[in-house]
């Protein structure tokens, strides 16, 4: 998804905004690239720096992912006023911002 959605993002760049290493994203951009969901491409000034750009291929499973979870959300949000789905989101942006501060935190501690 963070491909679909920054074109051109740098590996550097996907490791980091997932909280992993750039060896966990390279693997992953690897497999992503034989299986024809990604291409790939040198900068033009910094040939150690690769762009990553999804193909069609991978908009449809974006699409089909966008639409699971918009279904899902509103399967569990189903009854709840708009109140408290504004409420309900800010719980777990809340939550997911403690996660991601522990995981900073706790980085190269294992």
């Amino acid at each position: 998804m963070q491909i679909f959605k920054n074109p051109g993002i740098s590996l550097q760049e996907l490791a980091s905004n997932g909280s992993f290493d750039k060896a966990t994203a390279t693997r992953a951009v690897k497999k992503l690239e034989e299986e024809a969901y990604v291409r790939t491409e040198t900068d033009g000034e910094d040939k150690r720096v690769r762009h990553i750009y999804a193909t069609e291929k991978a908009r449809t499973v974006v699409d089909i992912t966008r639409n699971s979870v918009d279904s899902l959300t509103e399967v569990m949000l189903e009854g709840f006023t708009e109140e408290e789905r504004d409420s309900a989101e800010a719980f777990l942006i809340r939550m997911a911002d403690n996660s991601y501060r522990h995981i900073i935190a706790n980085k190269g501690k294992e």
